[in-house]
Formats: C-alpha cells, sequence, structure tokens
C-alpha cells in the first residue's frame, strides 16, 4: 500500500485531480456521496472504506481538516493494509485488511504529522496545481464532464484482466509444452491501440523471454515470440 499526496494551497485543483483518478470506477462528486470522501471521517468509517474497496484506490480529500494524532494513526493504518484488532462478547471480530492506493490531498504535506518511518516511506508528495496555466474555465468543464461520465475505464479494465484470466490455462500451456519452459517472472502491460491489448513478458528459468500479446477484448492470442534475454541485452 501506498498514499499518493497532493498538497498545496486552496483552490488550485487538488480535489479536481482526485476527482478524475476517482471517475475511472464511478462517480466522483463528494457532496452526492461519490468514491471522493472527506479525511474528516472516523477511523473506522475509514478503515472500512479501505477493506469494501481492497484491490481498487481510494480517494479522501482535504487532509488538513483532521487533528494531527488521528491523522498519523489514521495514515499508518491505511499504509500498513490492516485494521484495529477488536474483542466482541462472544469472541474475536474479524480483523479488515487491504491493499489499495490511496490518493489524498490536503493544504500541507501529509508526512509533517508523523514520524512513522515506513508511512511516510510509502508516502508520494506532489506539490503545488495538478493543472499548471490553465484556466478555471477548463476545470470547470473538466468537473461537469467527470461528474456526468464516469465508471468506464475502470469496466473496461476489468473486462481485460477477466479476458485475461480466461486464457490463463492456454498461455500456461504454451509456455510448458510448446516452448518446455519455467516462467521466473512475468510483466503484464495493458496497452490501447486500435483495441486494447494485453502485452506479457515472461522471463523462464532458461534465461528467455516469452512476449504474448492477446486482444483484451476478445482474449484471442495475435503473437507470441521467444527469444534469449542475453540476445535481448546485446541489442
Amino acid at each position: 500500500n501506498f498514499i499518493v499526496d497532493f498538497w498545496g494551497r486552496t483552490s488550485v485543483g487538488k480535489t479536481t485531480a482526485l476527482e478524475l483518478a476517482s471517475s475511472i470506477w464511478g462517480n466522483p462528486h463528494k457532496e452526492s456521496g461519490g468514491l471522493v470522501f472527506s479525511w474528516d471521517s472516523t477511523k473506522v468509517y475509514l478503515e472500512r472504506m479501505a477493506n469494501f474497496f481492497c484491490d481498487v484506490p481510494i480517494f479522501p480529500d482535504d487532509s488538513q481538516t483532521v487533528d494531527d494524532k488521528i491523522l498519523r494513526n489514521t495514515l499508518y493504518m491505511v499504509a500498513n493494509g490492516v485494521g484495529k484488532g477488536r474483542g466482541s462478547v462472544t469472541g474475536i471480530r474479524y480483523t479488515p485488511s487491504w491493499h489499495t492506493v490511496c490518493f489524498s490531498t490536503g493544504e500541507r504535506p501529509l508526512t509533517e504529522c508523523t514520524t512513522f518511518a515506513g508511512a511516510r516511506a510509502r508516502t508520494i508528495e506532489i506539490f503545488g496545481s495538478p493543472f499548471p496555466d490553465v484556466g478555471g474555465e477548463f476545470i470547470s468543464d473538466l468537473k461537469k464532464g467527470i461528474r456526468e461520465n464516469y465508471g468506464h475505464a475502470g469496466k473496461r479494465y476489468i473486462e481485460g484482466i477477466t479476458s485475461l484470466l480466461n486464457k490463463e490455462e492456454e498461455i500456461e500451456k504454451i509456455i510448458s509444452e510448446k516452448y518446455q519452459e519455467i516462467p521466473t517472472k512475468k510483466i503484464f502491460i495493458l496497452q490501447q491501440k486500435e483495441s486494447p491489448i494485453w502485452n506479457i513478458t515472461y522471463l523462464t528459468q532458461s534465461l528467455n523471454i516469452l512476449n504474448i500479446k492477446i486482444n483484451a477484448e476478445s482474449g484471442e492470442i495475435i503473437e507470441e515470440k521467444m527469444e534469449s534475454a542475453l540476445n535481448f541485452q546485446k541489442k
């Protein structure tokens, strides 16, 4: 887990950047109950949000509205990826956990509130306006556009992941039977060309590189190529 912290003076487009990022997955509008929510929430609320949206980013806004002590503990909890252990009358309650990227905004750096090295090391700070050299009209048009059109990119991404998972058995068969290789590492890149394409690269135990390209919409394998990693280095 890590945190991307947009910080700087007010009214420079930080919350708009949060809305733009969250619009990939759904309604970004904070005031209408969207995915962007206030840092000024209880620790339990943020814990449950991170757990519910496990493997999807979360988008807390305006960190300056929270007391330093509360913010410090909450930041450490988000970065650590596990909630607080709790007991109940009948025993032990479920302890929530998550994997996430936390996109945050505030008027000062998040890391000022904490001395925890782990939380500080997992925080990427971005200072200033995310939209330099643009006027207010652009920001207004952008907000209007993403508040009326959202959730499409995330849906396409999940469809691409699903098509890839459906091809997993076929890919493993190609690697083991056709090339008689054992993969040790793999890299997945989703490319947007005329149609979305999964570009998958495997590094094998015998130091060969297998590249497979799959149409992310149809799941069709459109290209496969094997070459030695040593030859690749020479290029």
